[in-house]
């Protein structure tokens, strides 16, 4: 009886411990929207440096060419 006691209050104490499966499901699908911003953010990132580059080759070229 004691076994049987002890077996059914682990067996509550497991389930409730339980996580909402919605509640997870809302979770993973934040996380993976937030690794898709993050790689467009590291995107941009690596493209506004390319045009910065390029943004400074073109003015020295303006400035040789004005000289």
């Amino acid at each position: 009886m004691k076994k049987a006691l002890l077996i059914t209050a682990f067996s509550f104490f497991f389930m409730g411990c339980n996580i909402n499966p919605s509640k997870e499901g809302r979770i993973r699908k934040l996380e993976t929207e937030m690794l898709k911003v993050m790689n467009e953010i590291e995107m941009l990132q690596s493209r506004i440096q390319f045009l910065e580059v390029i943004n400074k080759e073109l003015n020295t070229r303006i400035k040789e060419l004005e000289q």
